[in-house]
């Protein structure tokens, strides 16, 4: 499930941190439900967390779980909203 959320941008001057952060003033982060408090600034680590996190949940072939990741993204650059991604048929099969 992802979740947008908007904030008031805190950072005035709109420079955004590389990394992670537990930094409450960067600009935008993402926070995934099964690490509480933890912030990501980096996106290209959020795509990794993703990855890794699927590979645990629905193994290493990508199955189909039940098992939802939860991911809220904060930003002055967004609006709230909420998507839920249902599984579905895949156009090509996938062992297992």
């Amino acid at each position: 499930m992802l979740s947008l959320k908007h904030i008031e941008d805190s950072n005035k001057n709109g420079s955004v941190s590389n990394g992670e952060s537990g930094d409450s003033d960067a600009v935008e982060y993402a926070q995934f439900g099964h690490e509480p408090g933890r912030k990501y600034t980096d996106f290209d680590l959020v795509r990794k967390e993703i990855d890794n996190q699927t590979a645990r949940l629905a193994g290493k072939d990508k199955g189909v779980t039940d098992k939802p990741i939860y991911l809220t993204i904060s930003s002055p650059n967004v609006v709230d909203l909420t998507m839920v991604d249902l599984p579905g048929l895949t156009s090509l099969p996938v062992k297992g």
